[in-house]
């Protein structure tokens, strides 16, 4: 029998010894979000857009949500059996909703996440679309150092320019990354 997602009960234990920040480098895009670093720091409610480049900003917002935890659908995401993905044994797990189906893919030997692909459903046809694929490689459930969610130099909080509203940020299994 099996169950979905046993291993990320690990990883959410990690997770709130961690240090309540997260950070994501969008690298390798072109356009609106080329060169840009988020920070949340969670822990001290600050937000951070720090963008590199021709046109250097650093712009923080009040970050009044708490840190949510990872998850996965452990109680409604159907086993689909393993697939071999670029040379890869994953168990295969759907979690349907009303207008979309997740496809979560972790490793058989180790049950990291490995892929996660978002369809969109039409409600009349029931024919479905991708709408995102993400594919996590090198993966690790340990913390990082938290050095890694200082502000970048040659910028502190004090010298970003106070932005009212949010960021946008990578979210994936209902966890954040760093990119």
């Amino acid at each position: 029998m099996h169950r979905c997602c046993d291993s990320f009960v690990v990883l959410q234990n990690d997770l709130i010894s961690a240090p309540l920040a997260t950070t994501q480098q969008v690298t390798g895009v072109e356009g609106f979000h080329v060169n840009k670093i988020f920070l949340q720091r969670y822990d001290t409610k600050n937000e951070y857009l720090i963008r590199t480049g021709d046109f250097p900003e650093c712009k923080r917002s009040y970050l009044s949500e708490e840190m949510p935890l990872p998850a996965l659908p452990l109680q409604t995401a159907e086993y689909e059996g393993t697939e071999s993905i670029d040379g890869v044994v994953c168990d295969h797990w759907v979690e349907s909703q009303a207008d979309s189906r997740i496809h979560i893919y972790m490793t058989t030997a180790d049950g990291a996440p490995f892929q996660l692909i978002d369809e969109y459903v039409a409600s009349d046809t029931k024919l479905s679309e991708p709408v995102m694929t993400y594919m996590v490689r090198n993966f690790s459930s340990t913390a990082p150092p938290e050095q890694a969610f200082d502000i970048p130099e040659p910028y502190s909080h004090k010298e970003c320019e106070r932005h009212i509203g949010g960021h946008p940020f990578l979210h994936l299994f209902s966890s954040y990354l760093q990119v």
